[in-house]
């Protein structure tokens, strides 16, 4: 099986991010018995919230989507956390 390197980027992983570090090391059961909320998000890698096709691509073959999620995510919780 040959992969194109377009492919090479169709995988899925599982992000997981808090503000709170200690939050991550509980196990699930104990967030589902006290009620933290976990937010499930699919973000397709050809999604236009990534820019441009030419933005895409130079983000697969530099930057990684890896970085790109995380730094979002950074972001909109320090944002929500200043409200």
């Amino acid at each position: 099986m040959n992969l194109e390197p377009e492919d090479a980027f169709r995988y899925e992983y599982r992000v997981e991010y808090s503000l709170l570090y200690g939050i991550l090391r509980l196990p699930v059961s104990f967030r589902h018995k006290h009620n933290i909320t976990t937010l499930w998000a699919r973000v397709d890698a050809d999604s236009e919230c990534f820019g441009d096709a030419f933005s895409r691509r130079v983000m697969r073959a530099v930057v990684g989507f890896e970085d790109v999620v995380m730094a979002s995510l950074r972001a909109l919780a320090q944002n929500s956390s200043e409200d």
